[in-house]
């Protein structure tokens, strides 16, 4: 269920306008390194393991830079559709982890890197990032502080992600919620 979910074009279009509203509230602030205005710099990403007929559209990172000729620095605004620099969708992110850690419908590590074309590095590093750093992350002491019960950092973010989805009876939603949760949005519970 919940791979059909990522493949859907449809859920990367609502990040698109999710991602759209915050970076319009990061607009209108001013640069963080000098006080100008900003303006929109968006570029193009060629971000893994989506569908493969998304518009170009979506394939943009929304992202701004200072108006100020001897500034220019860019500022890019929080976004649920990439994790930082990682080159796979955000909510692929997500959900390799999800299936990972639950180990849901026998998604074995190397199942789950034939399935989405990933290294073993590359999962090992997410497994890393997940169990060892984000758990001592200033982030993590914010949300956990937002959550109502226990969770073992060893299931980070699978724990969360099922969740949502189980509260908000849509793979979809729980997903988008738990975006906006872990990329530093203000979802509370």
């Amino acid at each position: 269920m919940i791979l059909k979910s990522i493949q859907k074009v449809k859920l990367y279009e609502l990040l698109f306008f999710i991602d759209k509203d915050l970076v319009e509230q990061q607009r209108m602030k001013t640069c963080p390194f000098c006080g100008s205005p900003l303006h929109i710099s968006n570029y193009p990403r060629k971000p893994r393991g989506g569908p493969d007929n998304l518009p170009d559209q979506l394939l943009i990172r929304h992202s701004l830079c200072c108006a100020k000729e001897e500034c220019r620095k860019r500022v890019l605004p929080v976004s649920c559709r990439f994790w930082g620099r990682k080159v796979y969708w955000s909510v692929v992110i997500l959900t390799i982890m999800t299936l990972q850690q639950s180990r849901t419908e026998g998604y074995s590590a190397g199942k789950i890197i034939r399935l989405f074309g990933i290294s073993r590095h590359t999962l090992k590093r997410w497994i890393f990032y997940f169990k060892k750093v984000f758990p001592l992350s200033d982030k993590w002491r914010r949300i956990s502080g937002r959550i109502d019960f226990e969770i073992n950092p060893n299931d980070i973010p699978g724990t969360l992600v099922l969740f949502f989805i189980e509260q908000l009876e849509s793979v979809e939603e729980g997903l988008i919620r738990s975006l906006r949760l872990f990329l530093g949005g203000s979802e509370v519970f």
